[in-house]
């Protein structure tokens, strides 16, 4: 029995003292693929406050320029060690700058500006804006911007099939303005609650007419029908306004 005891006792010493041989050893292993994990991973800070590299955002601009920033810093703790050329392209206007440089290790930023002269009678344009930074990487910004005339009374029906419901947006120009809206009863009834029809005396008694006065200069006003068949779709794209709007 004994001998059985002294055995056992050395076969535990014996794996202990190999397990501590061998923690070192994968100590020493793990230790050194962090610091080669550290070495290799590096980061490339290239931003906008518009313009984005995972997604193409859209913004609706009312006039015919937009600025927007690019940026080799996300915040001030993050910061492009290197430093940042970059060019711009779009497929319509103009921009100030085609190209230009981001130096790195400071916080750096560029103002770029689009423009776009409008025909006469055109009402809005859709431009898509690239910017594509190179260095350590290369990485592309992207943004739509639709560019709205300013000027004159503007309306749009957003709208799609097997919806309950259409909005009517209406854009004034740069006066305060009235507008008549007119509609299909036996199709469409407005939303009584919005704030620019509810308690509004000009709604008529058929309930398929309302003047809105004195809307401010430089507004968007949104009002919802809602569709008694959703397989209707009201969709209209921007249209120039005399003071009428007829939905039908």
């Amino acid at each position: 029995m004994k001998k059985r005891k002294i055995v056992a006792v050395v076969s535990v010493l014996l794996a202990v003292a190999l397990l501590l041989c061998a923690i070192p050893s994968v100590a020493k292993y793990i230790t050194k693929k962090g610091q080669q994990s550290e070495l290799t991973s590096q980061n490339f800070y290239f931003s906008s406050n518009f313009l984005k590299s995972d997604e193409v955002p859209t913004y609706e601009i009312y006039g015919n320029t937009v600025n927007f920033a690019v940026r080799n810093y996300i915040d001030s703790l993050r910061i492009n060690a290197t430093d940042i050329n970059y060019t711009v392209s779009t497929d319509g206007g103009t921009v100030n700058i085609s190209s230009g440089s981001l130096t790195g290790a400071v916080p750096a930023s560029e103002n770029i500006t689009l423009s776009y002269d409008f025909a006469q009678d055109e009402l809005q344009k859709e431009i898509t804006v690239s910017v594509t930074g190179t260095g350590d990487f290369t990485q592309t910004l992207k943004a739509k911007f639709i560019l709205i005339k300013t000027g004159s009374m503007r309306y749009e029906i957003k709208d799609q099939a097997d919806r309950d419901y259409a909005e009517l947006y209406i854009y004034t120009g740069n006066t305060a303005s009235d507008v008549t809206i007119t509609w299909n009863k036996a199709e469409l009834l407005i939303d009584e609650t919005n704030d620019y029809i509810f308690g509004n005396t000009t709604l008529n008694a058929e309930k398929n007419s309302v003047t809105v006065t004195d809307i401010p200069a430089d507004t968007t006003v949104r009002i919802v029908f809602f569709k008694k068949n959703i397989a209707q779709d009201y969709t209209c794209g921007i249209t120039k306004s005399d003071g009428t709007i007829n939905i039908n």
